[in-house]
């Protein structure tokens, strides 16, 4: 949907520049693969608050067991973390020209 918009909602830092015609296809490209790796780091997170939850029905009474969604929620945090640095610092350093 970004590429077909042609990066009319993705906001970036130096839009302009990362959007520039020359730059667009590769720019929306990148996005494109960001995106496709967090959303996999997403469908992860979830699928551990299902286990976390499945396990505390597993328990009588049923409770939650506050490690493992600590070690789940804490984990999806320091991935969002690590996965913004990693793509985000990139897109905020726009190249200085050689003329």
């Amino acid at each position: 949907m970004i590429r077909r918009l042609a990066g009319l909602g993705c906001n970036i830092p130096h839009r302009a520049y990362w959007l520039a015609p020359e730059r667009r296809n590769a720019t929306l490209s990148y996005v494109h693969y960001w995106i496709a790796w967090f959303i996999c780091v997403l469908v992860a997170f979830f699928a551990g608050l299902h286990y976390v939850i499945l396990n505390a029905n597993t328990r009588n009474p049923a409770t939650l067991s506050l490690p493992l969604l600590v070690g789940v929620v804490g984990g999806f945090l320091l991935l969002k973390v690590r996965w913004l640095a990693r793509h985000l610092i990139p897109l905020l350093r726009v190249p200085s020209s050689t003329t």
